[in-house]
């Protein structure tokens, strides 16, 4: 940029940029002192913090890990579960179905329901079969009969994952703010035999007294400090 001029902020992106990364950058529009305007597309600007990120060649892994790291809070993949729910229920929809009025599937009261039984599931320990218990297909249907179910591969393949990645950018950032942790291990085995070893994180976040499992992996040496610190 020319000495004594200016840096703006261009936020929508060109259209042909379909990733949902775009929500949150916008390329830097910088004028010199004659007022001359210039797109410097080698630079992204992040909406949230105003800092800047390098940019080449389409390539957005650098917006991206600026988000998962400076702004946890922030889903990838929220754009893309709209969609999804979309094209996962369409292909369930039966001819008797179809001729029933029930929610549509991107509406907000559908996407809430779909996102609170993949807490159940993620929770309660419970297996992707469960979508297609006969029970608890009657229970939904009772509750609301306007809802319908998006198939199991849905939950094991959108809705799971993106529990999983929300939890852990709020862990994480949970972690970042806490003035001390304490970490604690437990050895155990399952019910075939193998052995494990979990290491559990407490911390205090708004003066409550909070807990989360960091790790469970398997080990196969004697169960001695040693192992447990080399694991």
């Amino acid at each position: 940029m020319a000495s004594g001029g200016e840096v703006r902020l261009q936020y929508v992106a060109p259209a042909s940029f379909k990733s949902v990364v775009w929500r949150h950058f916008g390329f830097a529009v910088e004028y010199n002192a004659e007022e001359e305007k210039t797109v410097n597309k080698k630079m992204t600007v992040c909406k949230h913090c105003f800092t800047r990120v390098a940019y080449s060649n389409g390539n957005t892994s650098n917006m991206i890990a600026h988000l998962r790291r400076h702004h946890p809070a922030i889903s990838m993949s929220e754009g893309r579960i709209a969609e999804q729910v979309i094209k996962s229920s369409k292909k369930q929809q039966s001819l008797a179905e179809s001729f029933q009025h029930t929610y549509p599937t991107g509406s907000e009261r559908h996407m809430k329901i779909t996102q609170e039984v993949g807490v159940f599931i993620a929770k309660d320990l419970q297996p992707f079969s469960v979508i297609g218990d006969a029970g608890f297909c009657h229970l939904i249907k009772t509750l609301d009969p306007r809802y319908r179910l998006p198939s199991r591969t849905f939950f094991s393949s959108e809705i799971i994952p993106d529990l999983y990645e929300k939890t852990c950018n709020s862990i994480v950032y949970e972690l970042a703010q806490a003035e001390s942790l304490a970490l604690t291990t437990d050895g155990w085995t399952s019910r075939a035999t193998v052995s494990y070893l979990t290491v559990t994180v407490h911390y205090m976040s708004d003066w409550e007294m909070k807990s989360a499992v960091l790790q469970t992996r398997p080990l196969y040496e004697s169960h001695t400090s040693a192992h447990w610190q080399k694991s």
